[in-house]
């Protein structure tokens, strides 16, 4: 699903209409899912100002006690939470031993029993205009029963009529469901189709991601210039692309050295390739060469190719296959994999590598251009020789060196 048809369910289930409801919206991690709801929030303030919104992470939460804390905490009147919990605490007997009244310092550290008495005795007016997001669904600790958490969204939408949203990877999800054993898989499906009104799946782009890490840090490279080369690997994943392009941003220097872009844009091909296969593989780098040779169908050595891709599945060989540059170019390979492993390369050796590669792209272009022009003379009676003559000496000039 688009994130602009995503926003649009947002805007009319949390703001326009005033009906309790449960959204989910699931997708990869790392893909800028959170930081698509703080954006949400942020841009539509304005039309939030009179909703509470508490947002919870089960990432780190210890017990079901401590998201209903966080939860009561954020959704009770920001200048007066203690006097407001004060009046609720009243009237609830001897859960609380007698001591009824919370000072400035205290927090709802009660146990699971008081605080689940103090949401037992809110009303659904309580909670009128409150908006819980919960994230990191995938992440909570084992320690919180999968079900309870279920069932406390389930009563914050059919009790205390709240508008929901979760976020989570139902992939991951149905993952750790498995090597655990359990039957979270199961328990989610039946609860999905009880309390989830909406199911949103959260697809970004390669250019979305982009602009989000471009919104915080800054380099040299244009967005023009990287972009397609994100989008030929497909690096959606925030955090990997936030290291790549820091990463890149280490070569910029070559973009004073006034070489050819197509150039340019074959060392950053390269300089990806390599960082985006490293991050999922972590190859040695004699290893990776070989491997890269195998899988272009240039290293025909069968005791080799047993050796080295013992470990690789066929799924994995086909995104090798899809990652891989087709081309040799071991020297730009050298220098990357120097800075990646030990944290420094050498520049001019970088450079050369482009000087030579931005020479043979100007003998290229000199006998492509050349022959064009001597037809171009003899074929267009327009043209004048004297045409021709000026055409050629601003080719040898262009590449005297």
């Amino acid at each position: 699903m688009k994130i602009e048809k995503i926003e649009e369910i947002l805007y009319d289930n949390l703001i326009k209409k005033d009906k309790e409801i449960v959204i989910s919206i699931s997708g990869d991690w790392g893909i800028g899912k959170t930081y698509f709801w703080n954006d949400f929030i942020k841009k539509y303030e304005s039309e939030l100002k009179d909703k509470k919104i508490a947002y919870v992470s089960l990432f780190g939460q210890n017990s079901l006690s401590d998201i209903k804390t966080s939860i009561l905490l954020q959704s009770s009147p920001t200048k007066d939470k203690v006097s407001w919990l004060n009046k609720k605490l009243k009237g609830v007997g001897d859960t609380f031993k007698g001591s009824q009244k919370m000072d400035e310092d205290t927090s709802l550290s009660f146990g699971l029993g008081s605080i689940s008495s103090i949401l037992s005795i809110l009303s659904s007016g309580d909670f009128k205009n409150v908006i819980i997001c919960i994230d990191d669904f995938e992440r909570a600790s084992s320690k919180i029963d999968f079900k309870d958490i279920l069932g406390l969204i389930s009563e914050f939408k059919e009790q205390k009529l709240c508008k929901v949203v979760m976020l989570f990877n139902e992939e991951e999800l149905n993952k750790i469901a498995a090597i655990e054993d359990t039957k979270q898989k199961e328990l989610f499906g039946t609860y999905k189709e009880k309390i989830i009104d909406i199911d949103c799946v959260f697809n970004s782009t390669s250019e979305r991601s982009l602009d989000i890490i471009l919104e915080k840090d800054n380099i040299k490279f244009t967005k023009e210039q990287i972009l397609p080369v994100l989008q030929r690997f497909n690096i959606i994943n925030i955090r990997l692309l936030r290291k790549t392009i820091l990463i890149l941003d280490t070569f910029s220097f070559i973009l004073d050295e006034n070489f050819n872009w197509l150039v340019i844009n074959e060392f950053l091909e390269i300089a990806v390739s390599v960082l985006v296969i490293q991050n999922k593989y972590s190859f040695k780098q004699d290893d990776y060469i070989k491997i890269r040779q195998i899988v272009n169908g240039v290293n025909t050595n069968t005791s080799e190719k047993i050796k080295l891709l013992k470990d690789i599945t066929s799924e994995e060989f086909k995104d090798l296959d899809n990652l891989f540059i087709k081309f040799e170019n071991n020297g730009i390979e050298e220098v990357v994999f120097s800075l990646i492993t030990h944290n420094v390369f050498d520049k001019e050796y970088l450079k050369k590598i482009l000087k030579e590669r931005d020479n043979q792209l100007s003998i290229y272009k000199t006998k492509k251009v050349l022959p064009n022009t001597w037809f171009k003379l003899h074929a267009d009676f327009s043209y004048k020789k004297t045409d021709f003559q000026k055409k050629k000496k601003n080719i040898i000039l262009e590449n005297k060196d």
